[in-house]
C-alpha cells in the first residue's frame, strides 16, 4: 500500500472558494454617470419603477419613461415608491415631499396638515388601509381618513430617525429607528404599543431594514451587526450563529425567499446566504468580484432574477439559479471535459487532464487532485460514474477505463479484455451488477462481484456484437433508467434499448429526423429523453416520439448534454446557453448570452446533478451552476397594458370607459414582463369587435383609427418563445358610443317626425329642396371664405415680426427683406379668390416666403425640394406648403445646435412635408389655426384626407395631390 500511495500523486488543498455571479448594468442615461439609484419596486402587474435622483423611472426590461413632478425648480429626488391597493403608486422624495402618480403624472400630495421637510425613507400601507410614511429625522407619519397624524419622540417614539416601516401579522405597524424598533397603531390615542431595544436582544439598535417571512416573522438589518429575526411564535429575538461574526458593515436592505437571504450592504456590496442543510451558509459576496457597492435597496422579480440599486445604477443577476466557478488556487479552470456528483455531493471534474474533487461543507471548501494516467502523455479523461461502494470510474481516451478510491487515491486499471485496455471510454452506466460502457468500439458489459469495497476488484466482459445489436461500434452515450433498461444512444444507427433480453432499434424509420444520439435522460414519469445531432430534442413515452426544435423554442437544433433536474423540466445545454423544456407544457426558456451566458463550449454529456438540485455542467472556460428551484420558471412573459390614449388630445382613457363617437383613434401602450430576456418576446393581440384574428408584432405600442361606435375589448398575450398556446392573456375594455342620429330614440323620433312632414309638406317638397342646396352651397362658401380670411393676418402678423428683428440687426438686409415681402403679398393677393392651384405656382410661393425666413436664420435654417415634373401641374389649395414651413419654424428651435431641416416631395401623387424635430422648450403664442386650416379646406374641398404622422425624430404632413378634371 505504501508503494501505491508513492505511485499516486494527490493534492488536498484549503481554498477560498467562490462561485462568481454574473451581473447586467442598466442605466437610466448612459451619459448621465452622477444619477443616484434609490430604490427598486415591482407593482402587482410585475412592472419595475426605480426611484433615481432624477425622478421617478418605469422599466420594462427594455425601455426606462421617466415621471416627474412639473413644478419648476422642484427637487425630483425620488428616495422610495409603493404602491397602494387601488394601484396608485407613491412616491416619496429627499425634501419630504410625497407625490402619487396619476394618469401618467406625477401629481403632489398636499394635505391640510402639511408634509415633512425631511427625506421619507419609507412608504407602506397597512392591512386596514393607512397610509405610513417613514422620515430621517421627524418620526414616522400616518393617513387616517384623509388626515395626516405624525409620530415622534414625544409620543414615545424610540428615535425621530426613521428608516421602515412594516406591517406584522397582527395589524401593529413596525417601525425601524436609531434607537432599536418601536410598534405602533394607527390610533389617535393609542399610538405606541411596544419596543424593542437591547434589553429585548437587539445585536444593535439601529435597524436599518426590515422584511417579513412566509412564516410572519419578521427580519431586521443592522447597522453594525447583520440580521436577527423576531420569532412570533417564540416572542423573541433570536441572532442566528452565521451572524455572531458579521464583519460586512451597514445593512441597507433585505430580501429573503426560496432559502435564500439576499443581503445589501453600504460598503460591501451584496452578501448572499443559502439556507444548506439547515444552516446558513455564505454562498456569494458581491465586492469580491464586482466593481458594485453601496447597495439601497434589493428585489427580486417573478422570474427569480435578483435586482439591486446602487452606486452604479441597475443591476440584475439570476441569482443562485446561475453562478459560475472559474478558477481554483488563482488558476483558470479550462476543458471540463465531464463532471459527476457523487452520492456525498462531492464534485469530480477533470481540468486540464486531471481528476480534481470539490468538497463543500457548511464551514470550508476544500479540493483534492488525483493523477490518473501519466501526466506527460496528456490523457483526457472523458467520463466518470460512482459505483455503489462510493468509487469512481473514470474513462479516458486511449488510456482506458480506471477504478479510484476517491478518499484514498489508490486506483486500478481495469484490464482483462483486449478492446478495454486502451479503449476510449466515453459514457459509463450501471445494471445491477452489469457496468455498461460506451466506447468507440462499441459497447462492453463489465460484469462486477457483490463485494464491491475493495480497492481492486475481479470482473469479467461480455462483448456486445455491436453491428448486430447495437446497429454501430460507434457509442455516445449508455443510459440506464429506472425501469433497468439500457439505451445506447449511437453515431449514425439512431437510439437502441435493452430491455434485459432483447435489443430494441429506434431511428428514421420509427420517425426520427436523426440517427446521431447525443445525450439521454428520464424524467420523473419515465419518460425517455435524448438529443439528436440537428435534429432537436425527443421525447419516448414507450409508444411514441415527440420531437422538439427550434421552433418550439429551442436556441438550437444540436445540444451536447441534457439531463433531468427534479423540477419538471429538461436542462438542456447548446452552443448558444441553456434551454429548460417544461416536461408537462412542452414550453421552453433560454437562458442565452443576452441574460447571462456567454458563448458555451462543452463538451458531450459533461453534465450532473446533485441533491440539492443543482444542475453542474463543465464547459471549455470552467463549470456552470444552474438550479431551477431558485427560478420561479414562468413559461411566457407577462402581458401589461401600460396606457391607453386619445390621439387628438392625448388624455388617458381608463378601463371600461365610454368614449364619445368622435373620440375614436386611440392608441395603446403595452409590454411584456420577461426581464430575464426582454428582447426575446414577442406579442399577439386582438381587438374583439374590430377584427376576429389575433396578430402577432414585435412592436410595443398598437394605434387604432376611426372605430365605429360599438363595444370593443382589446385582448394582449406575450411569449417570450414566439408560442402562444399557453401564454397569459390581459384585457382592456372600452366603449364607442353612437352619435346622436344613429340612437334608437332618435332614429324613431325622427322617423316620425319625417312622415309627418312629407304629409303635411308634400306640395312643397321640391321647392324645400331647393332651398336647402342652396343653403348648403352657400353655407360651404361662407366656411371656405372663412378659412382664407385666417391666412393674411396670421401670415402678416409673424412677417411683421420677423421685419423688425432684422432691422435690428441689417438695414441693407431689412431692405431687400420688404422687396421680398411685397412681391410676396402681391402674389397672396393674386391667388386669395381661388380654391386651387397648381402645385408649381404654389412651390414658388413657398419659396419666396422660405427666401424671407432663411434671411432670418441663415444655414440653420435648410428647405430640401424634390418635386417631380410630372407633378408640378396637379392642383392644391394655395399656402398650404407656406403655413406648414411657418409651423414647422414656429414649433421647432432653430439655432447652431439645433438645425431645422425641411424637406418637401412627391410620391404617389401626394406632397409630403417632413421636418426634423427640436421641440422647443417654451413654445410661442399660437392661433391654433395653422395646421387646423389646411385640415378644414381639404375636408371642404375634396374627400381626400391628409395624413399627419409624428415620431421622435420628425414630424411630417402628406396631402393629397388633386388632378385637373379635364
Amino acid at each position: 500500500m505504501r508503494i501505491l500511495n508513492l505511485f499516486f500523486f494527490i493534492c488536498i488543498t484549503k481554498l477560498s472558494f467562490s462561485q462568481p455571479i454574473k451581473f447586467q448594468q442598466f442605466l437610466v442615461d448612459k451619459e448621465n454617470t452622477d444619477t443616484k439609484y434609490n430604490d427598486v419596486y415591482f407593482d402587482r402587474d410585475g412592472l419595475m419603477w426605480v426611484a433615481t435622483s432624477d425622478g421617478l423611472y418605469q422599466f420594462d426590461g427594455e425601455d426606462f419613461l421617466l415621471f416627474t413632478v412639473n413644478i419648476k425648480s422642484f427637487e425630483n429626488d425620488v428616495t422610495t415608491i409603493f404602491q397602494d391597493r387601488n394601484k396608485v403608486i407613491w412616491t416619496g422624495y429627499k425634501n419630504g415631499k410625497i407625490a402619487l402618480l396619476k394618469d401618467d403624472s406625477l401629481k403632489l400630495f398636499n394635505p391640510e396638515e402639511g408634509l415633512p421637510v425631511k427625506l421619507i425613507t419609507s412608504i407602506t400601507q397597512d392591512s386596514k388601509g393607512v397610509m405610513w410614511f417613514t422620515t430621517a429625522g421627524e418620526g414616522v407619519y400616518f393617513l387616517l381618513n384623509n388626515r395626516l397624524y405624525n409620530i415622534n419622540e414625544d409620543d414615545g417614539l424610540s428615535d425621530n430617525y426613521t428608516y421602515k416601516a412594516i406591517e406584522d401579522n397582527n395589524g401593529y405597524v413596525w417601525i425601524g429607528t436609531d434607537q432599536g424598533v418601536t410598534i405602533c397603531n394607527a390610533s389617535v390615542k393609542n399610538k405606541i404599543i411596544k419596543k424593542l431595544d437591547y434589553k429585548s436582544g437587539l445585536p444593535d439598535e439601529i435597524v436599518r431594514d426590515m422584511f417579513k417571512d412566509v412564516n410572519g416573522n419578521i427580519w431586521l438589518g443592522t447597522q453594525e451587526k447583520g440580521i436577527c429575526k423576531y420569532n412570533f411564535k417564540e416572542n423573541k429575538i433570536e441572532i442566528l450563529t452565521s451572524m455572531l461574526n458579521w464583519n460586512y458593515g451597514q445593512v441597507n436592505s433585505i430580501n429573503i425567499s426560496d432559502n435564500e437571504w439576499w443581503i445589501g450592504t453600504e460598503d460591501n456590496g451584496l452578501i448572499n446566504y443559502n439556507l444548506r442543510n439547515k444552516s446558513l451558509t455564505l454562498e456569494y459576496k458581491l465586492s469580491e468580484t464586482e466593481k458594485y457597492n453601496n447597495i439601497s435597496c434589493v428585489e427580486k422579480d417573478k422570474e427569480g432574477n435578483v435586482w439591486a440599486t446602487c452606486n452604479n445604477g441597475l443591476i440584475k443577476s439570476a441569482g443562485n439559479a446561475l453562478s459560475f466557478l472559474n478558477k481554483i488556487k488563482n488558476k483558470n479552470l479550462n476543458f471540463i471535459h465531464t463532471i459527476l456528483s457523487n452520492q456525498n455531493n462531492q464534485l469530480f471534474f477533470t481540468p486540464d487532464q486531471q481528476l480534481t474533487r470539490l468538497t463543500q461543507t457548511d464551514k470550508e471548501e476544500s479540493i483534492k487532485e488525483y493523477q490518473i494516467t501519466n501526466s506527460k502523455k496528456l490523457i483526457d479523461i472523458v467520463s466518470l460514474y460512482e459505483d455503489k461502494c462510493g468509487y469512481i470510474w473514470v474513462g479516458t481516451m486511449g488510456e482506458g477505463l480506471f477504478r479510484v478510491n476517491p478518499e484514498t487515491g489508490v486506483k486500478q486499471k481495469i484490464s482483462g479484455l483486449n478492446s478495454i485496455e486502451k479503449a476510449n471510454v466515453l459514457s459509463i452506466a450501471a445494471r445491477d451488477n452489469e457496468l455498461w460502457i460506451a466506447t468507440l468500439s462499441g459497447v462492453v458489459k463489465c460484469n462486477l462481484p457483490d463485494d464491491c469495497n475493495t480497492d481492486f476488484l475481479n470482473v469479467t466482459f461480455s462483448s456486445m456484437e455491436s453491428q448486430k445489436e447495437i446497429g454501430n461500434y460507434f457509442v455516445y452515450k449508455v443510459f440506464v433508467d429506472s425501469k433497468k433498461r439500457v439505451w445506447i444512444g449511437t453515431d449514425g444507427k439512431g437510439l437502441t434499448c435493452y430491455d434485459g433480453t432483447n435489443f430494441i432499434n429506434y431511428n428514421k424509420k420509427n420517425g426520427l429526423t436523426s440517427d446521431v444520439i447525443y445525450s439521454i435522460t428520464e424524467d420523473s414519469n419515465g419518460n425517455i429523453w435524448f438529443s439528436t445531432l440537428e435534429g432537436g430534442i425527443y421525447k419516448f413515452d414507450g409508444k411514441k416520439f415527440i420531437n422538439y426544435t427550434v421552433v418550439n423554442g429551442l436556441s438550437e437544433s444540436t445540444s451536447s448534454s441534457i439531463i433531468y433536474d427534479g423540477n419538471n423540466h429538461i436542462v438542456i445545454v447548446t452552443h448558444k446557453g441553456i434551454d429548460l423544456l417544461n416536461t408537462t407544457s412542452g414550453m421552453v426558456e433560454n437562458i442565452t448570452q443576452e441574460n447571462y451566458l456567454d458563448k458555451i463550449e462543452a463538451d458531450l454529456n459533461s453534465i450532473t446533478k446533485d441533491d440539492f438540485g443543482n444542475i453542474w455542467i463543465g464547459t471549455q472556460n470552467g463549470i456552470i451552476k444552474f438550479n431551477s428551484n431558485f427560478r420561479s420558471m414562468y413559461s411566457a412573459a407577462v402581458p401589461v397594458i401600460k396606457k391607453v390614449m386619445l390621439l387628438a388630445d392625448g388624455k388617458f382613457v381608463k378601463p371600461n370607459t365610454t368614449l364619445k363617437y368622435h373620440q375614436n383613434n386611440i392608441s395603446i401602450d403595452f409590454a411584456g414582463l420577461w426581464y430575464t430576456n426582454p428582447r426575446q418576446v414577442n406579442y399577439q393581440y386582438q381587438l374583439v369587435g374590430y377584427n376576429k384574428q389575433w396578430i402577432t408584432t414585435k412592436d410595443k405600442r398598437i394605434i387604432f383609427s376611426d372605430l365605429q361606435p360599438g363595444n370593443y375589448q382589446f385582448k394582449l398575450r406575450a411569449s417570450a418563445i414566439n408560442n402562444f398556446e399557453n401564454a397569459s392573456e390581459t384585457t382592456f375594455n372600452f366603449s364607442i358610443s353612437n352619435p346622436i342620429w344613429k340612437e334608437i330614440w332618435f332614429r324613431i323620433s325622427a322617423v316620425i317626425l319625417i312622415t309627418f312632414l312629407i304629409l303635411y309638406y308634400l306640395k312643397i317638397r321640391e321647392r324645400n329642396i331647393k332651398r336647402l342646396q342652396t343653403l348648403e352651397k352657400e353655407k360651404i362658401k361662407f366656411q371656405l371664405d372663412t378659412l382664407k380670411s385666417q391666412v393674411n393676418p396670421h401670415f402678416l402678423f409673424n412677417s411683421f415680426n420677423t421685419l423688425i428683428s432684422i432691422i435690428e440687426k441689417d438695414k441693407d438686409i431689412a431692405v431687400e427683406y420688404v422687396e421680398n415681402l411685397s412681391a410676396f403679398f402681391r402674389n397672396i393677393v393674386t391667388y386669395r379668390d381661388k380654391d386651387f392651384i397648381t402645385l408649381d405656382e404654389e412651390m414658388k410661393l413657398s419659396a419666396a416666403y422660405y427666401f424671407l425666413q432663411q434671411k432670418r436664420f441663415g444655414k440653420y435654417l435648410t428647405m430640401n425640394v424634390n418635386i417631380e415634373k410630372e407633378k408640378l401641374d396637379m392642383l392644391v389649395p394655395p399656402l398650404v406648403v407656406q403655413i406648414l414651413i411657418e409651423n414647422a419654424i414656429k414649433h421647432n428651435a432653430v439655432s447652431k445646435e439645433t438645425t431645422l431641416t425641411i424637406d418637401v416631395f412627391t410620391k404617389d401623387n401626394r406632397l409630403i412635408v417632413k421636418n426634423n424635430l427640436n421641440v422647443k422648450r417654451s413654445i410661442e403664442a399660437s392661433t391654433q389655426t395653422g395646421l387646423e386650416n389646411i385640415i378644414n379646406r381639404y375636408r371642404l374641398l375634396t374627400r381626400n384626407e391628409i395624413e399627419i404622422t409624428k415620431t421622435e425624430k420628425e414630424f411630417i404632413v402628406s396631402l393629397p395631390l388633386i388632378e385637373i378634371k379635364t
